[in-house]
């Protein structure tokens, strides 16, 4: 797990993706909040599945090209790390396994922009046990068993799955297989780079 971020990094971090002009595999820009559960949820799954492995970001108060427009007077409830962190909770997510999130308030251009900071978990895949649908539209139902992720800045589709090759990395991650390769690469190779001293 990576360790909390400063205000003054995650201004840095916030400010060099603004910059890019751009949205990608773990940061998304909104120009404000919804009222539609499903779209909030399936954005924190994607973030939390993201193929890059990165802690991710949804930046709140920027249009899709990163330009600051301030959400300071948005007519909707501004989120906090702990109704973010309640509304996931109540969530049928699979294994109990809930993505962990907080919630940070930074300065940009005079404007106050939310940071919903998605962080970094080997506990993927996230997916839910049980359809979610909350406004009752067939079009943003969530589906039980489906694995949603990101790739650049497309979410998967609601009645789809991510592809083999993502899902496959998602669960290794899970289980360690590529950090139990690794570690044995390492061991398996130190006797060949420091190779031990023969006694006379």
């Amino acid at each position: 797990m990576e360790h909390d971020v400063s205000e003054k990094n995650l201004k840095e971090i916030i400010s060099e993706l603004l910059r890019l002009g751009y949205e990608g595999t773990y940061w998304d820009f909104k120009e404000d909040y919804t009222d539609c559960r499903e779209d909030k949820l399936i954005d924190i799954i994607c973030m939390a599945n993201n193929i890059d492995g990165h802690q991710a970001y949804l930046i709140y108060g920027a249009d899709d090209n990163g330009n600051v427009k301030g959400i300071e007077k948005t007519k909707y409830s501004r989120y906090t790390t702990k109704s973010v962190t309640e509304f996931l909770r109540s969530k049928p997510f699979a294994g109990g396994f809930v993505p962990k999130v907080a919630v940070q308030t930074i300065k940009n251009d005079n404007h106050e922009l939310d940071i919903v900071i998605i962080k970094r978990s080997n506990n993927t895949p996230y997916y839910l046990t049980e359809e979610y649908s909350q406004s009752h539209d067939v079009k943003k139902k969530l589906y039980a068993g489906a694995i949603y992720t990101r790739v650049n800045d497309i979410n998967t589709p609601r009645k789809q799955t991510a592809s083999f090759e993502h899902t496959e990395f998602l669960w290794r991650k899970r289980f360690g297989i590529d950090l139990v390769v690794y570690l044995l690469y390492v061991v398996f190779s130190i006797p060949f780079i420091f190779p031990l001293s023969s006694t006379p």
